[in-house]
C-alpha cells in the first residue's frame, strides 16, 4: 500500500485505487497525551453541565466547549472534540506507524 503526503494530510492508496484520507488533528502547542488526558475530563464535565441546562430546541456539540491557552506567541484554543480526536490519534497504532513513515 503506497503512502504519500500531500498538503499535510496522509493519503493512502489501496490496490483497488481507492484513496483514504487520514486527517492529522491540529495540535499547535504539541500537547502530549498526558496533557490531553488531563484536559478531556475537565471539558467533558463542562459539556455535560451545559448540555443538561440547554433549553428545549437547542443543543451543544463537543466543538462548542473549549479551553483557551494564552502564550506569548498568541492564544490557542482546543475544543473537546479536537482533544478526543488527538487522544485517539495518540492511541492509534496505525496512525503512529504512518507518522514514522512520513
Amino acid at each position: 500500500m503506497p503512502v504519500s503526503t500531500r498538503c499535510r494530510d496522509l493519503v493512502l492508496t489501496s490496490s483497488e485505487k481507492r484513496k483514504y484520507m487520514i486527517e492529522k488533528i491540529k495540535n499547535p502547542l504539541n500537547l502530549n497525551i498526558d496533557v490531553v488526558n488531563g484536559l478531556i475530563p475537565e471539558l467533558q464535565m463542562a459539556f455535560d453541565a451545559y448540555s443538561a441546562e440547554m433549553p428545549d430546541g437547542f443543543s451543544l456539540n463537543e466543538a462548542g466547549v473549549a479551553i483557551e491557552i494564552e502564550m506569548t506567541t498568541g492564544t490557542y484554543s482546543y475544543d473537546l472534540e479536537q482533544l478526543k480526536k488527538l487522544k485517539a490519534e495518540f492511541e492509534d497504532p496505525l496512525f503512529q506507524s504512518l507518522k514514522e513513515v512520513s
